[in-house]
């Protein structure tokens, strides 16, 4: 009998232990607490998703609970490649044409540790050209979060490797790194989070960092930080995309993930047909450039299933927006943004104020100089940055007089409504940071130039200016705390 209640004790405590894993405090953000050996995410993704699949499902987390197998997440990239292609879901800005889908993803966490998005690289002729994240949890809602072009130099994790060992040579005596994975630590930036232990003192420190903010780094966490009245002489206020998701959100994003994956599903079946009708009318040497436009035809009426009729998507000059890049080191999201809407402007041949057309665009440095930045960093504040847009061209700004600063979100009816009329807008996103490490920008800034409300969901496009070596553009789902600041037309 004792030996059964001995059973019995072993078993509930063996069942607690289960549960309790996945449940961490706040302060070990980075640690995934999943993991039961030393997988390294980087190097081995497909093992590190299937152990955190395997063990979510044993979660009490709801997060967790509803992590997405790496099989579905495949499946829905590349059902979005498709659309990318069929579709033109870049309008004229982009053309994926004959690229392929790797399918073997880097992982990218949360600030809470937990997996967020599968990040799949999109390839031509050996080249990366893009990415599509895929959420790697349900309580995500939709299951493509967003799409972007990028470069190579994008997410190069030897180089950000490198870096982070030069800085820990320089800033972190006697420490030596005992993780490793990247992180969605200032939305939209993705970096790369290393924990540095001290081999003298134990005392670890979690930084990040990225390509184009080299040399500056931020620190998320550490565990030998001065306290002052027992608080931390600074905040990791990088906020967690799913500390923004309410429990009821959660519920309800999880419902709007299965019935877009069930929509997914329908369509690659569709698709799957297709193809192997037109694989046998190839083997009996059919293949005439006729059928290939009727296949085409065929698969963009497949992607269209379940999109909805009264959507519309817009896109400023048919997505061919201008981009730019800001510079390595340079705090200057506001300022390129800034050039990005001002080349807009001079493309469309829009009139100034002064009756004329734009002569020519403008300058980073002309702009930076115009919204008071000094050196690499950002302009003071948002006033003289909206100076620049409503000042006469003669007076080295722009000379829109309607633009104006709003220290809120924009709304999706707000921003429809700008791009309905033709004109785009600069939109902040949400995180303010002050460290002892040094100054963080308050949030990033992006030129908002279309929308789309045929999906399940309706997206949002950018021009994103701090990705070398010429900016990007990106769609993503439109998400109102992503965001904090606008300036727009009145």
């Amino acid at each position: 009998m004792k030996t059964m209640k001995l059973g019995v004790l072993l078993l509930a405590f063996l069942l607690a232990a289960m549960v309790m894993v996945p449940m961490v405090n706040a302060t070990s953000q980075i640690k995934n607490p999943l993991l039961t050996s030393q997988i390294n995410s980087i190097t081995q993704p497909e093992k590190t998703i299937d152990a955190n699949v395997a063990l979510g499902t044993a979660s009490q987390d709801i997060i967790e609970k509803n992590y997405v197998p790496l099989a579905v997440a495949r499946n829905q990239a590349i059902e979005e490649l498709e659309e990318v292609v069929h579709l033109k879901k870049f309008g004229d800005g982009v053309n994926w044409s004959g690229s392929t889908l790797n399918q073997n993803p880097f992982i990218v966490y949360d600030t809470n540790g937990k997996m967020l998005f599968y990040k799949f690289r999109v390839q031509s002729n050996g080249k990366i050209i893009g990415e599509i994240n895929i959420a790697a949890s349900k309580v995500l809602g939709s299951p493509v979060q967003s799409v972007s072009t990028t470069t190579s130099e994008d997410l190069n994790i030897p180089d950000m490797q490198s870096r982070a060992e030069e800085i820990i040579s320089t800033s972190f005596n006697n420490s030596k790194i005992a993780s490793e994975k990247l992180v969605l630590y200032d939305y939209p930036s993705t970096g790369l989070a290393i924990e540095a232990i001290n081999e003298k003192t134990n005392n670890t420190v979690t930084f990040v960092v990225d390509p184009n903010n080299y040399p500056n780094y931020r620190i998320l966490e550490s565990s030998d930080t001065t306290k002052v009245n027992s608080e931390s002489t600074y905040a990791n206020n990088s906020r967690s995309q799913y500390g923004s998701i309410s429990p009821k959100e959660k519920i309800t994003n999880i419902e709007s993930w299965k019935k877009e994956n069930d929509r997914i599903n329908a369509i690659n079946k569709k698709i799957d047909s297709i193809n192997v009708q037109y694989s046998i009318s190839s083997e009996k040497k059919e293949n005439t450039i006729e059928n290939s436009e009727k296949k085409n035809e065929l698969v963009a009426s497949a992607l269209m299933t379940g999109k909805r009729t009264t959507g519309q998507r817009i896109l400023l000059r048919n997505g061919v927006f201008p981009t730019t890049f800001q510079g390595y080191g340079y705090d200057w999201c506001k300022v390129g943004t800034a050039q990005t809407i001002t080349t807009y402007y001079y493309l469309i041949g829009r009139q100034m104020d002064n009756g004329q057309t734009l002569p020519r665009t403008r300058t980073l440095q002309e702009i930076a100089t115009k919204m008071g930045a000094q050196g690499t960093s950002a302009p003071p504040n948002p006033w003289v940055e909206q100076y620049y847009y409503q000042d006469p061209w003669s007076s080295n700004g722009l000379g829109m007089s309607a633009f104006l600063y709003e220290p809120y979100a924009p709304t999706l009816t707000y921003i429809q409504g700008q791009i309905n009329n033709g004109d785009p807008l600069k939109i902040g996103t949400q995180v303010d940071i002050s460290t002892p490490f040094g100054t963080v920008p308050a949030g990033h800034a992006r030129a908002c130039y279309g929308y789309d409300t045929t999906g399940s969901q309706p997206t949002v496009y950018f021009s994103d200016t701090r990705i070398a070596s010429q900016g990007q553009l990106t769609y993503e789902v439109f998400t109102s705390s992503n965001y904090n600041v606008y300036i727009g037309k009145s």
